[in-house]
């Protein structure tokens, strides 16, 4: 009969020797779906009490006892299989470990089979495998990766556990996946999980509770950064650039913002004039501190957080490279050397800076006569990195009165228009220099005799073209500056002057130099003459031990004065040549200045020019040879003012004084202190 209150019941009669079989097929359920895993039944008399009921939790078999025909018994093994994942830190980001562990424990009462596959397609989309698997028994065995997989084999005892371990390292922001590291413990003949390369792959869900599976969200901050006016774009000195940076958690966990702004690349072009500031408090943000503004905060999934700040184009000549470059990079680490185009962690603006300047040969200062031809150039070139507009003028209204213009004005290269001049007597220069491009404009003039000119000042002015016209007098370049302007006065006397050893020779002490000026009358009549001779860029380095000493009687020459300045006046008729001469010696090294002889001969009303250029006829440079590292020693010799051969200091103040037939004060030419120069190492004295 079927089961019936879970009994087969069994009749019939049997004829001697006759034997009969009952057969019957008992399908275990799933692990987890069965009871105490012990497969137990027995025959018994249709009066005998039932067993215990299985379902009753105070339910306890009778044993099969050993080689009792009557029952049987066949323990079950049931082997639970789960696994955990631990993160090395929270939040969960780039560079994080995580440890994985898979269990498996025999819960029933016999020996339990493993046969399992661990599926990390959804973790190595994320990661890489960095340690392991390790198993902690030898009942279980571990083969490699395969298709993403581990396959773990074995038979475990009832009661027994073992252990799987392995760890995974989170690639860098920007080389991950989903940031979803899930994977699942699977039976070998499940399908695969959908290919996370598959731009439609959406692998299942792990369900909480379920202990087949993990799933550790992974935060990721995407950085970037904009500027305006956009970066590529052209700015200029006072210009107003805004930059903001811009933080969003893309991840699925909340994510660690630790990153630098380095602006040193601004800031030597630029001075922050606002900021920076975060958009909320999620974000902190220090510095700039050595050229790096730090920004940290933690941003939930999805977040989106801002730090902006201002800076101003310092002006022309205030800048460093001409280039607004900066990047954002992470925390402590160095910028990339370039600013890449499709790069969005960086930005750049190039910043033109033009600067133009003017010359004159024969230089700025000098006299001319009738007749004479000067050349002027104009120079015009762009230092910054970015191209460069030029709109200027060149203004010979006080040129154009005393000279005529015989040749150009003409441009080096045609990224420059010249026009001109015009009514106004102006030279118009416009165009747009290439970064690093110089261009040059050039035009000559010739001097009118007496009678046609106007001043006798030729006097020109670099300006805008919105500038009024300056008058002469205000044309005095400054020293180091980029001469925005020339004077050259004009007369029938011209002067010159020269030094021997020649201008440009290197000196050594106890060297004597011979200054002579020459000064000469080309036309038919007599001239005045009046100029000064500005000897203070000598005297810090020499005694003057002849003269001055004038050629004719029509010469008063006297000097020098306090300020070392020998004046030269008198009448030179037509055709006349008359000179001035004196001598200097060079000082010993331990009494000298600044190691350079340099001095300007000008007409008395103007002032020397601030360097001695190689066109300039009214100007000498001599330079004193570096000392040696050891002064040879010195034989003693008594200090006779008149013995021309000792390298004197007090001695030659009494020459410069009786030659000159001018009293000096203490401090004047004769006794400059030589300070602030090269010293000679001996003894432990200072070079």
């Amino acid at each position: 009969e079927g089961l019936d209150a879970n009994r087969f019941h069994i009749t019939g009669t049997l004829d001697a020797g006759q034997t009969v079989t009952v057969t019957y097929e008992v399908t275990l359920r799933p692990d987890g779906e069965r009871g105490d895993n012990r497969a137990l039944n027995f025959l018994l008399d249709p009066d005998e009490d039932p067993l215990c009921d299985p379902d009753d939790p105070d339910c306890e078999p009778p044993p099969c006892e050993d080689g009792d025909p009557t029952c049987t018994e066949t323990l079950i093994g049931e082997v639970d299989e789960r696994k955990e994942v631990e993160a090395s830190e929270d939040p969960v980001q780039a560079g994080t470990v995580l440890t994985y562990t898979l269990t498996f424990e025999n819960l029933g009462e016999g020996p339990g089979t493993v046969d399992t596959v661990d599926d990390l397609t959804h973790v190595l989309d994320d990661g890489d495998v960095t340690a392991g698997p390790d198993v902690s028994d030898p009942a279980l065995s571990v083969e490699g990766l395969d298709a993403n997989r581990f396959h773990i084999t074995g038979t475990l005892d009832a009661g027994q556990t073992v252990t799987v371990t392995y760890e995974v390292t989170l690639r860098p922001d920007g080389e991950r996946g989903d940031n979803r590291a899930l994977n699942f413990l699977l039976d070998p003949d499940e399908d695969p999980l959908c290919d996370p390369d598959d731009p439609d792959c959406e692998p299942p869900p792990c369900e909480d509770g379920d202990p087949t599976c993990t799933e550790t969200p992974i935060g990721e901050i995407d950085p970037s950064k904009l500027v305006d006016p956009e970066s590529g774009t052209t700015v200029h000195a006072g210009d107003v650039l805004t930059y903001t940076l811009t933080f969003e958690n893309v991840g699925e966990a909340p994510a660690v913002v630790d990153h630098d702004d380095v602006l040193a690349g601004v800031l030597d072009d630029a001075d922050l004039t606002d900021g920076p500031t975060p958009s909320s408090d999620a974000l902190t943000v220090t510095g700039p501190d050595d050229g790096r503004i730090t920004v940290t905060g933690v941003l939930d999934p999805g977040q989106v957080e801002t730090v902006t700040y201002q800076v101003t184009v310092k002006p022309d000549g205030e800048r460093g490279d001409n280039l607004l470059g900066n990047f954002l990079v992470d925390g402590g680490t160095e910028p990339p050397e370039e600013c890449e185009p499709d790069d969005p962690r960086c930005t750049e603006n190039p910043v033109p800076e033009v600067r133009d300047w003017k010359a004159v040969d024969p230089a700025s200062g000098t006299p001319v006569t009738g007749g004479a031809e000067l050349t002027y150039t104009l120079t015009f070139t762009n230092d910054g990195q970015a191209a460069g507009d030029v709109d200027r003028v060149d203004d010979l209204t006080h040129v154009l009165d005393d000279a005529d213009l015989i040749d150009g004005p003409t441009a080096s290269d045609d990224s420059l228009d010249v026009a001109g001049p015009d009514d106004d007597h102006r030279i118009h220069i416009t165009g747009t220099l290439g970064a690093g491009e110089t261009v040059t404009v050039t035009y000559t003039v010739k001097v009118r005799d007496a009678g046609d000119r106007g001043d006798d000042v030729l006097a020109n002015f670099l300006l805008d073209p919105d500038q009024d016209t300056p008058d002469p007098e205000d044309c005095v370049p400054a020293t180091g500056e980029d001469a925005d302007c020339t004077r050259n006065p004009i007369g029938n006397v011209t002067a010159e002057k020269s030094v021997d050893p020649e201008s440009g020779t290197e000196v050594a002490p106890g060297d004597e130099l011979t200054y002579t000026l020459t000064f000469t009358n080309h036309g038919q009549g007599s001239d005045e003459v009046d100029y000064v001779d500005h000897a203070a860029g000598i005297a810090d380095d020499t005694v003057l031990i002849d003269g001055p000493t004038a050629s004719d009687e029509a010469f008063d020459v006297s000097g020098p004065d306090d300020d070392h300045r020998i004046h030269i006046t008198g009448t030179l008729d037509g055709g006349q040549t008359a000179t001035v001469t004196y001598t200097v010696r060079v000082r010993p090294y331990d009494e000298q200045g600044d190691g350079l002889l340099v001095n300007f001969l000008v007409p008395s009303e103007e002032e020397p020019p601030g360097q001695c250029e190689p066109t300039n006829p009214l100007c000498t440079e001599n330079p004193i040879k570096e000392p040696p590292t050891e002064e040879p020693p010195t034989e003693e010799r008594p200090k006779d003012p008149g013995d021309p051969d000792l390298p004197d200091t007090g001695a030659g103040l009494s020459g410069w004084i009786l030659l000159a037939g001018v009293v000096l004060v203490v401090g004047g030419f004769g006794l400059a202190a030589a300070t602030g120069r090269r010293r000679l190492t001996l003894g432990g004295r200072d070079n």
